[in-house]
């Protein structure tokens, strides 16, 4: 299988649980679709940032679903200043190609190219602003990390969870293409094409690296977690799905591009046509 990289792509195109049995989710039918169009980069309680359409045009939306602003062109990447929409550009962040937050803005990855990979350092939100952490040699530009915790999950090729507890190499995987950390574990995405047809493997695993399940997408998947919460979501063939970490379906939202869950663990979609809505938590 040719791997995609899709978190990375993207930006640079731009610029519960352990000793549980848990039931992993049914493969899913979305054989031919892919995921393309509009992409979430913030969001919180108040509004979004969102990126997509043919003119690669920035929007940001408050809450009620008006544009407050629009940028045509986008070269780099965005998050919020403070409360969205409101813009602060972070392209000059640690020389970053991919800047990679928390859904909570509590912690990032920014990763820097380097002539034998990429370099990779945590950073947590504090009182005057981004704060530098530790760093890591990586194969590419994937990688997440957690937001209450020092734990990161990074290419080696081969994705491995390293925290203060453990260094774990993601069961079922070769490469990776997105992940994301919730409250107890992650889950992390390897998109690729094979025979011809795009496919999509999504693993969730605790805190420590153990597997609770595995699920099979006919089409590229995207994966996001609450932060301060237990629920994961993949975004495949228009179809999002939120989970709980351990497996169990919570709900599923049709026509959409992406989706993020802002920092009160609500999820926030986009559309095919860029409009911006919220579903409610499900802390």
């Amino acid at each position: 299988m040719r791997v995609r990289h899709v978190a990375a792509m993207f930006t640079a195109a731009l610029a519960a649980l352990a000793g549980c049995a848990a039931t992993p989710p049914q493969q899913h039918d979305n054989a031919g679709k892919r995921l393309n169009g509009w992409f979430v980069l913030d969001a919180d309680a108040h509004g979004a940032i969102v990126v997509g359409g043919s003119s690669r045009t920035l929007r940001g939306i408050d809450r009620s679903g008006r544009v407050m602003w629009e940028k045509p062109n986008a070269e780099a990447m965005a998050t919020c200043e403070g409360r969205c929409p409101a813009l602060r550009d972070t392209a000059q962040i640690a020389g970053a190609l991919v800047w990679q937050p928390t859904s909570d803005d509590a912690a990032a990855l920014a990763m820097v190219p380097r002539q034998d990979g990429v370099e990779v350092q945590r950073f947590v939100r504090g009182p005057s602003g981004w704060e530098p952490g530790e760093k890591w040699s990586a194969a590419n530009e994937f990688g997440c990390t957690a937001g209450d915790r020092p734990a990161v999950i990074i290419a080696t090729p081969r994705p491995v969870l390293l925290s203060d507890a453990a260094r774990a190499p993601i069961p079922e995987l070769t490469a990776g293409s997105e992940c994301a950390f919730n409250r107890d574990g992650a889950v992390i995405a390897l998109n690729g094409i094979s025979d011809g047809r795009t496919t999509a493997r999504v693993v969730a695993v605790t805190g420590d690296g153990t597997k609770l399940w595995t699920a099979e997408f006919g089409a590229e998947a995207r994966v996001r977690a609450d932060a301060g919460g237990d629920a994961v979501a993949v975004v495949s063939g228009g179809t999002a799905t939120t989970y709980a970490l351990a497996g169990k379906v919570l709900t599923k939202e049709t026509g959409v591009d992406d989706a993020r869950f802002d920092e009160t663990g609500a999820l926030v979609l986009v559309d095919h046509d860029g409009v911006v809505r919220w579903v409610t938590s499900s802390r």
